[in-house]
């Protein structure tokens, strides 16, 4: 964990990069005698959903999100059920108040995605697959103010500073249903980090004549349900 923290915003695309150079090898093994070529087994997935909060005390600040994903994918084996998917996302979640003002939670996230094909129908192109996946996450708690114009408009959208961060690992189970190109994925959301509320907010408490604890963990927990296309032919 504490390699990860230290790791550059560059250093997290290096891996990236090279994570998709091993899909182009491992995509290499176990072919076999199928005619499928890499640009065959290569394709780009996005989807885009809704979350939920399962725990009882988020829930009653964050009730739901907005969560999407993106990345490429390599099917390797002889028969190419096995997807592998290194991919980036996120989740927001918002809660509206009065005046405007909006308290918001963002977790952005880039990881692995492993699918496996457990029936596919050549017929009706119906492919049922489970999942799993793994991310590493940086999360921020932050609030934003709209301005409007006497007729109601949003002309401007100001952001505080942030007020607790945290980064931290997460996993997701879950099931894809797809059909011929599109799909829908039912997961649950595993992810309580260990947030640290920053600096000016633990000064400004303690000139009030408060000590806080600035370290506290939070469960996320959440079942996604996203809708997405997968992308052929991208070579």
């Amino acid at each position: 964990m504490f390699l990860l923290n230290q790791l550059s915003y560059k250093a997290y695309w290096k891996v990236f990069k090279t994570m998709i150079l091993v899909l182009m090898t491992l995509s290499s093994f176990g072919q076999g005698k199928t005619n499928l070529t890499f640009s065959d087994r290569l394709s780009f997935d996005i989807d885009i959903g809704g979350a939920l909060t399962t725990n009882s005390s988020i829930n009653e600040i964050f009730k739901g999100g907005i969560s999407a994903s993106a990345g490429p994918k390599i099917k390797i084996l002889k028969q190419a059920k096995l997807g592998m998917k290194p991919s980036i996302g996120g989740l927001w979640y918002i809660k509206p108040m009065e005046d405007g003002v909006s308290e918001k939670f963002r977790i952005l996230k880039a990881g692995m995605e492993f699918q496996y094909d457990l029936f596919h129908s050549k017929e009706t192109r119906f492919t049922f697959s489970p999942f799993a996946r793994i991310d590493y996450n940086w999360s921020s708690n932050y609030f934003t103010a709209d301005e409007t114009n006497v007729f109601g408009e949003t002309t401007n959208t100001t952001s505080s500073s942030t007020l607790l961060t945290g980064k931290d690992i997460s996993y997701d189970l879950g099931l894809i249903f797809k059909f011929n190109k599109t799909y829908i994925k039912a997961s649950y959301l595993i992810y309580s980090p260990n947030l640290k509320l920053t600096d000016k907010y633990v000064n400004e408490m303690a000139e009030q004549g408060f000590i806080v604890n600035n370290n506290q963990y939070f469960n996320f927990n959440s079942l996604t349900l996203s809708v997405g296309i997968n992308l052929t032919n991208i070579l």
